[in-house]
């Protein structure tokens, strides 16, 4: 009771969570939400906590209270749609090919938006990158394996491991429909890891090169957020996940800094998709980028 107590104090102060029985997981056990929507604790093992935060370093090169968010500038229409991974442990394929989506349409000035496929990753990653299809994958690796083996589109190969819950077999050079598959691949040796950063390298990359991934702990409330700027409240860690963040945001009430993130867990669930997250709460997160060509 203390904690049901605690945790609306809380969201009333900060963040909105579900009414209950309304939200998308409301339905689940914290076990088995983190079985089917997260990767394990012991995947993308975590680097400690997030770097101390420098505001004045952050604010002398953006300004003070800044915001971006790349919905708002004008090549919008780069920022692909939220997709929804299903009962799979993919958000690793999904954040990883999601926001190289959007960077090769910002790449290209807006002239072409191809959505890549998070199935090819599922399929063609495996055991040798650190990858295990629906049970998770080190998503710096797989910045690696994509680089070297490049993405194909997802017309070509369409998602379904959310629905059968498991990897399919790999066809890395054809499509589902027999046709010859065509590579896009990121411009080579440009893959850039994030462990000692600071938030200001980070919101540099976004501003100037698109979204990019972050890696995070998920904690018992998070799966209950519906708006507002999340600060976690409940810190059982349930696993790890990926996401795609494209901006960041400055929150009066608390006088913080967030990131604006988009989730792989459809638009039923947070600000239609999209959350927003206090700078240091991304305990233990680290992120990756690379670069496309247009």
């Amino acid at each position: 009771i203390i904690f049901v107590l605690a945790l609306f104090a809380a969201c009333a102060l900060a963040w909105e969570s579900f009414a209950p029985g309304e939200g998308p997981f409301d339905h689940m056990s914290n076990e088995e939400f983190a079985a089917q929507y997260l990767m394990p604790l012991d995947n993308d093992v975590p680097n400690g906590p997030p770097p101390s935060f420098n505001s004045g370093e952050f604010e002398a090169k953006f300004g003070k209270h800044c915001s971006f968010d790349w919905r708002n500038e004008k090549l919008s229409k780069c920022v692909g749609d939220i997709r929804g991974q299903g009962k799979c442990g993919s958000c690793w394929a999904h954040a990883t090919t999601e926001f190289l989506s959007d960077r090769y349409c910002i790449a290209t000035g807006g002239e072409d938006h191809v959505t890549f496929a998070p199935q090819y990753s599922v399929d063609c990653a495996n055991k040798t990158w650190e990858a295990e299809g629906c049970d998770g994958a080190e998503t710096q690796t797989n910045l690696y394996w994509l680089e070297e083996f490049g993405m194909v589109s997802e017309e070509c190969y369409p998602y379904f491991s959310g629905e059968t819950e498991t990897n399919g077999t790999c066809h890395s050079d054809t499509c589902v429909d027999g046709s010859q598959a065509k590579k896009y691949y990121p411009k080579k040796g440009s893959t850039k890891l994030y462990f000692n950063y600071t938030n200001t390298e980070i919101a540099e990359d976004i501003m100037h090169n698109g979204p990019l991934y972050f890696s995070m702990v998920v904690f018992g409330d998070f799966k209950a957020y519906k708006g507002g700027v999340y600060y976690p409240i409940d810190y059982t860690a349930l696993g790890t996940h990926a996401v795609k963040c494209l901006g960041w945001g400055y929150d009066d009430k608390h006088s913080s800094y967030y990131w604006i993130c988009a989730n792989s867990w459809t638009e039923a669930w947070g600000e239609q998709g999209f959350f927003r997250i206090g700078f240091n709460n991304f305990v233990g997160y680290k992120a990756g980028s690379l670069s496309m060509e247009g």
